[in-house]
């Protein structure tokens, strides 16, 4: 690989991390407190914090119209993180003379595993309803209630990431593939190092291994 090459593949990866910035933001975080995930929850705490108890009926509403609203922004983000990791497989592919790449693949599993979060989230929510813990579910000035878009922000950007990859292995290893050229290309994990990042990203980074070949994760919190 040039030198030039290489500055391109890493503008090329660079839009994706642009891009999933954004996907994170229209979820929500500290900075973008409008992200759809975060004003659902907004939304949803509000309409429970009325009388001194939570009705398990009104419960059982609010939490199937806040599913649908966490569900419809899981999709539609999983898609664009998808698309998002198959585009730099594209682009990747001009650039070393690869064949077309082919589109990423359905994000079930992402998807299923996503709404297991929010699930188990609700079946506690119901549980504190029936036992008539108000605060313990919506929160107050002291602590955060059990209804908070926190895990689902949280494991939401880990699918996301998931998703971007899955749309760039997908594309890059048909290409690569059908190109006859598999011994010639190898992947190299980079960090992106400030203040965040964590043990297991600083002991992977610079490491290379094949293309079908999983990094050796030996830091902790691991993530593959």
């Amino acid at each position: 690989m040039s030198e030039q090459e290489h500055a391109q593949a890493i503008r090329i990866a660079s839009a994706t991390d642009r891009e999933l910035s954004r996907l994170f933001a229209r979820l929500g975080t500290s900075r973008h407190p409008r992200g759809r995930i975060l004003t659902a929850y907004r939304q949803a705490r509000r309409a429970l914090a009325g009388g001194e108890r939570i009705d398990l009926r009104i419960a059982n509403e609010v939490l199937a119209e806040l599913r649908l609203s966490v569900e419809e922004v899981a999709v539609n983000s999983l898609r664009a993180a998808a698309e998002a990791g198959n585009e730099q497989a594209r682009r990747m592919a001009a650039l070393y003379s690869l064949p077309g790449v082919s589109p990423p693949l359905v994000q079930d599993a992402e998807l299923t595993a996503w709404m297991a979060t929010y699930d188990a989230q609700a079946a506690q929510v119901r549980a504190l309803a029936m036992s008539g813990e108000k605060i313990a579910i919506i929160g107050d000035d002291n602590r955060v209630g059990t209804l908070s878009p926190s895990p689902i922000v949280r494991d939401g950007a880990r699918w996301l990431v998931i998703a971007a990859i899955g749309g760039l292995s997908h594309g890059i290893n048909g290409a690569i593939s059908r190109s006859g050229r598999q011994g010639e290309f190898v992947r190299q994990a980079v960090a992106a190092i400030d203040g965040r990042t964590t043990n297991c990203c600083l002991k992977v980074h610079g490491q290379v291994v094949e293309m079908e070949e999983s990094f050796r994760l030996t830091g902790t919190p691991r993530f593959a």
